[in-house]
């Protein structure tokens, strides 16, 4: 199936749970590259009045997830002027995973990522109102595993709100196994997924579904 049509899919089920949230975006630009509390190589995703979600590029991870917007004021959006960056505002529902974000096990367990890249970011939907971040993920032996990462809010009335985040894996040997290292603050009672989480030591990681969709929602209020 080509990319086009299966992100299309994709879309279609993300939509389906996240209800009416998509209705405005509370910024505009509602997605954008910026410093973050003294962090380089953040992007913000605007998704929800109530629920901001930014990454470091760098990581290919999450920064935080946050209750409330930036704040901008004497602020540069990602440009060279020297000053005051922007900001968090709010509660930190969820912070950065620790080290190592990705992995990628083979039959006998063992980790062959190699390198983990950053490949950009892309607008689908109506009015442009959905965001896919790529990942690259680099095996030793050259392979390249593509991650497509839709984030998105789930916000109902009467609900506890929820962040979104689907993957679809293109490329990915048979017989691997791609894992995501969870938010440290990750409640798995309040975890909502088609995935399975894995239980590690001192962590948990989300292993990805090879084929179709893995859909994991964290509700943090």
């Amino acid at each position: 199936m080509k990319n086009g049509l299966r992100i299309c899919i994709g879309l279609i089920v993300v939509l389906l749970l996240a209800g009416s949230a998509l209705a405005n975006r509370p910024h505009d630009p509602w997605v954008l590259r910026t410093t973050l509390d003294d962090r380089p190589h953040i992007l913000v995703v605007a998704l929800h009045e109530n629920l901001w979600a930014t990454y470091d590029v760098s990581r290919n991870a999450l920064f935080k997830v946050l209750s409330e917007s930036i704040n901008f004021v004497g602020g540069p959006v990602y440009t060279w002027v020297h000053g005051p960056m922007p900001t968090s505002k709010g509660i930190t529902y969820l912070s950065e995973p620790p080290d190592p974000v990705w992995q990628v096990l083979d039959a006998d367990g063992n980790d062959i990522l190699d390198t983990v890249r950053y490949r950009g970011h892309m607008y689908k939907g109506t009015n442009w109102n959905a965001v896919y971040l790529l990942h690259e993920l680099i095996l030793t032996d050259g392979t390249v595993i593509t991650v497509i990462e839709q984030p998105e809010v789930s916000a109902r009335p009467n609900r506890p709100i929820g962040f979104i985040q689907a993957f679809e894996v293109e490329n990915q040997p048979e017989g691997v196994t791609i894992l995501l290292t969870l938010p440290p603050e990750t409640d798995l009672d309040n975890v909502n997924t088609n995935g399975v989480i894995v239980q590690g030591e001192d962590r948990a990681m989300l292993a990805l579904n090879e084929i179709g969709l893995t859909v994991i929602t964290i509700y943090v209020e």
